[in-house]
């Protein structure tokens, strides 16, 4: 067993649960679908900076993007 990161509250789960214990969010069931449904920005959580979903981390503050795989 893996943990990944909620894409939403970004607490550490276990990557074999269908929804996230924590925020209830569904956690997409392949990387297709995944990347299909993965926002084109992402708003950073520590300063607020929008950057492309493509970016690993925010270029402003440098605080990993969350995990979309």
């Amino acid at each position: 067993m893996r943990f990944i990161k909620c894409p939403h509250c970004r607490k550490l789960i276990s990557d074999k649960v269908a929804v996230c214990p924590k925020c209830n969010t569904k956690l997409l069931e392949s990387k297709e679908e995944n990347e299909k449904n993965r926002p084109a920005f992402i708003v950073c959580d520590e300063c607020g900076e929008s950057y492309s979903s493509d970016m690993l981390s925010c270029p402003n503050c440098g605080m990993p993007a969350p995990d979309y795989k």
